[in-house]
């Protein structure tokens, strides 16, 4: 994420441990850009449009930075999974697993991104909603990531939804295949979805 945008957080919440804003602004590219983007208009805007508009930028954030948070496998058996954009149930499936108490950051990240559908369809929103908006978003961010890291949870995927399809269903697998020195340490991630596999030869075994 840009300069720009840590320092507005930084403004706007003095007393955030700067961890927490390092931590968020490694996290996700996507997320960032996202967030930055809706940072840059909201510091031009004055129409009503132009205020829903950061409300379907801060939207497309969550729903990016929950699909790279959540993993299929924190589902209990017999559950249904959380479709590609609920990003209430990926939160709360996500925050589930971490070792701290998550109900309180749970509850405010719910209604952080139920007050991002609100700027965004509001008729009658203000730039005071979408700042609110857009600043309580990061800080829900960075403290989910703080807390998923505190519970060594954090792992930065190189896939966490499917390239082809989109899907956030993805498998992984690991197997031993054996050659003619020994065998090869193989990772497998698959995608429900369309078949869409990647294969990472993560190391090796010598006989």
């Amino acid at each position: 994420m840009g300069k720009d945008f840590v320092v507005y957080l930084q403004k706007c919440f003095g007393s955030v441990d700067s961890n927490l804003i390092n931590v968020l602004t490694k996290h996700n590219e996507n997320v960032a850009r996202k967030l930055e983007l809706a940072n840059s208009q909201l510091s031009v805007a004055h129409s009503i449009e132009e205020f829903q508009q950061i409300g379907i930028l801060v939207r497309d954030a969550w729903i990016e930075f929950t699909q790279s948070i959540y993993r299929a496998d924190f589902v209990p058996n017999g559950e249904n999974k959380p479709g590609p954009s609920d990003v209430k149930r990926m939160l709360e499936y996500t925050l589930r697993n971490v070792r701290q108490s998550h109900k309180y950051l749970l509850k405010m990240s719910k209604e952080t991104f139920d007050l991002a559908i609100k700027v965004q369809h509001d008729r009658s929103v203000t730039k005071q909603m979408a700042t609110q908006c857009l600043t309580v978003t990061g800080l829900c961010m960075a403290l989910i990531l703080d807390s998923m890291a505190s519970s060594e949870m954090v792992v930065k995927r190189l896939y966490y939804k499917c390239p082809e399809c989109g899907s956030i269903e993805l498998e992984t697998s690991e197997e031993w295949v054996p050659d003619f020195e020994g065998a090869f340490k193989v990772g497998k991630l698959v995608c429900n979805y369309c078949g869409w596999c990647y294969v990472d030869y993560a190391g090796e075994m010598k006989a």
